[in-house]
């Protein structure tokens, strides 16, 4: 399968998903989980526990909201089911994603490939993220496909569990805003940067746990 190198380059971590493989260059990180077919699921660098999981698109995009909604739909079954397993494990989940508008955006997390966190916590987690990150004007979003009205350019939040989703628009100025949300939450408040605490331990317990634990699932 060819890709165009230009797409590639500023997506580099994720290179080795865009282009079809099943393992990186970082054995403790670049492990697909899973065999779907529109996206890898992986261990994520800074995840503050284990039950943390990624999905990266295969296609090249900035945010999700730059995904078809075919390809949106697909994303999301696929986060429903990653979801599922993750609150069978410790009772709840919540899924959200940074959104960047443009390349090179903070809100990107410096990483110019979209991505989807799923991470497992308490029931009031939804809550407590959204009250966490209360400067935000956050607004309901449709469950189904709460990227479906946002904007090319604009970067966004958006935090979806099993049934609610909200979304809001930022002024792209903080970066990894609900990974800080997550770190205050569970009073490791200066361990939010996935560069200075990547927490490779949480990450091998993540392949543990979910290594084969979608072969059901996958197509």
């Amino acid at each position: 399968m060819f890709f165009d190198a230009e797409l590639l380059a500023p997506a580099a971590r994720f290179a080795w998903i865009l282009q079809g493989d099943s393992r990186g260059p970082d054995d403790t990180f670049d492990e697909d989980l899973a065999d779907f077919a529109d996206a890898a699921v992986i261990p994520t660098r800074g995840a503050l526990v284990s039950e943390w999981l990624l999905i990266v698109p295969r296609k090249p995009c900035l945010s999700i909201a730059e995904l078809s909604a075919p390809d949106r739909a697909r994303l999301i079954a696929i986060s429903d089911t990653l979801s599922a397993r993750v609150s069978t494990l410790v009772g709840s989940s919540v899924t959200f994603e940074h959104g960047p508008g443009r390349r090179g955006s903070v809100v990107g997390c410096g990483v110019d490939q979209a991505h989807l966190h799923v991470v497992g916590g308490r029931a009031e987690m939804f809550d407590r993220l959204i009250e966490a990150v209360d400067d935000e004007a956050w607004s309901v979003a449709d469950h189904a496909d709460p990227w479906r009205s946002i904007a090319v350019g604009a970067d966004y939040l958006m935090v979806r569990d099993h049934e609610r989703a909200v979304r809001a628009l930022t002024d792209g100025t903080t970066s990894q805003r609900l990974r800080r949300a997550i770190a205050l939450m569970l009073g490791r408040e200066k361990e939010w940067d996935y560069r200075s605490h990547p927490h490779e331990a949480n990450a091998r317990r993540t392949k543990e746990i979910f290594r084969g634990a979608f072969a059901d699932n996958a197509n």
